[in-house]
């Protein structure tokens, strides 16, 4: 069963962009299985960690990366577009049709699967599943539509799907290992990680890098023009105030909405507006010939060139500059989520379930949660954009009266219980005097001498 759309709503892929240098990094969370381990990252890693943290976490690193060895058969992969999409955009359901499929009934893109893991001191782990372009291969190269429909694998949003009814983009885009049925984005990170700890994988975020050094742009004759265009939106207004058009035409505006589409992931980005191109490129940090910005669960950077890139290319597949911000984010997110979760619990009547739960929030938030541990002006940067853009520095904040919360709670019911408790000393000591001067007054004196005691020792705890 196939959704029924009209023909006005349905439109052909037409890209203006193409990448043949990029990394994708798809992360997932799991749990450090050993505790216990001090964080000793590997060789591919150890140089870029201790430069991008600051100097005082040069000496304690809160976290270490290190690159997973992906077995042969599976390093080369096929990714399998479907030859249609369905979405929802301003309240229609719409139909993207494919339109290179080559003699194949989808699109067909070769990539090379690289892996590697940051393990965090708070027993968090983040696995990184970075597709890279197969050297020399003339079909890995990826247009702005690929991007999208990637992007959409964490991103999700516009009820994005296959033709038949139900087919999830996750369910349709396959990649498929030579001699293995296709299989999902989970799948492929399951065999990946498995055995070093992710147990069930849970997409969270994605990073990409786009290089654009040597390479085409598509159908835009040079990226020297698409960097003066971007430039323009922020320095002077998109449209000519004279004729009242678009300032960017052809395949330059198309580029443009391609990148905007990458950055929100969004499938109908042929459809951005003028003052939605102003908002979405106002989020990103432009220099001369290179972007970067986070857009929700995405952390976008398109540049000239970058040596980091150039130089673990063949090893980790994308820079540690991108992915292990975005990972001590994507850490920070989950203490959050894990300190609500225990906020819940507190709730309880039982003192211990409330003093456990207090217990958690207060590691979670004072000695976990990292701050800005970097040392470079980009990574602070996009530290600050994470956590203000994804909202965790206000999530935090409620957490954190939450927890006052909790602490006044707990501090009540403590002094409820040590007050019992003094009452209850002070009844044993009671009936101990009255036994001791049993033989002094006489045993009808004793008990309303005793109870007026009793009287006046109460009225003292009670008073304010």
């Amino acid at each position: 069963m196939t959704d029924m759309i009209n023909d006005q709503d349905c439109r052909k892929e037409s890209p203006a962009l193409e990448f043949k240098k990029y990394g994708i990094a798809v992360h997932f969370l799991g749990r450090y299985p050993d505790k216990d381990r001090s964080p000793n990252p590997s060789p591919d890693f150890s140089s870029f960690e201790r430069d991008l943290m600051s100097y005082s976490f040069r000496l304690w690193p809160p976290f270490s990366s290190e690159v997973i060895r992906i077995p042969e058969d599976i390093r080369y992969i096929d990714i399998q577009f479907p030859p249609e999409l369905v979405y929802t955009a301003e309240g229609k359901r719409k139909r993207l049709i494919c339109t290179d499929l080559g003699s194949k009934s989808q699109r067909t893109r070769r990539v090379e699967i690289k892996a590697s893991r940051t393990d965090f001191l708070s027993d968090i782990s983040v696995f990184h599943l970075i597709l890279c372009p197969e050297p020399e291969s003339e079909e890995s190269a990826l247009n702005e539509y690929d991007l999208v429909k990637l992007v959409k694998l964490w991103e999700g949003g516009e009820e994005a799907g296959g033709a038949s009814k139900g087919e999830t983009l996750i369910d349709c885009i396959k990649f498929h290992f030579p001699a293995i049925e296709p299989v999902t984005i989970r799948e492929l990170a399951g065999s990946v990680f498995g055995n070093v700890g992710l147990s069930s994988p849970d997409i969270r975020v994605g990073t990409i890098q786009l290089i654009t050094e040597g390479d085409g742009c598509g159908n835009v004759s040079d990226w020297s023009s698409l960097w003066k265009a971007l430039h323009s939106i922020h320095k002077r207004p998109l449209v000519d105030t004279a004729t009242s058009e678009p300032a960017l035409k052809g395949n330059i505006n198309k580029a443009v909405l391609g990148i905007a589409g990458i950055f929100q992931g969004l499938l109908d980005f042929d459809y951005i507006d003028v003052s939605e191109l102003r908002d979405v490129f106002g989020q990103v940090n432009l220099g001369t010939e290179n972007l970067i910005g986070i857009h929700k669960g995405t952390l976008l950077n398109i540049a000239s060139s970058d040596r980091a890139y150039e130089v673990i290319a063949s090893t980790i597949g994308i820079s540690p500059y991108l992915i292990i911000p975005h990972a001590v984010l994507l850490h920070n997110e989950e203490l959050l989520r894990r300190a609500s979760e225990a906020a819940s619990k507190a709730d309880s009547r039982k003192l211990k379930t409330l003093e456990d739960a207090r217990r958690e929030m207060h590691r979670l938030l004072d000695r976990d949660y990292l701050p800005n541990i970097f040392h470079y002006p980009t990574e602070k940067m996009l530290y600050e954009i994470g956590e203000n853009s994804r909202g965790l520095t206000n999530f935090r904040e409620a957490v954190h009266s939450r927890l006052s919360e909790v602490n006044s709670e707990w501090e009540a019911k403590t002094e409820r219980r040590r007050r019992r408790a003094e009452d209850m000393i002070a009844g044993l000591l009671l009936v101990l005097s009255g036994l001791q001067i049993r033989d002094v007054i006489s045993p009808h004196l004793l008990i309303p001498v005793l109870s007026i005691v009793a009287v006046i020792y109460i009225l003292f705890r009670n008073r304010k």
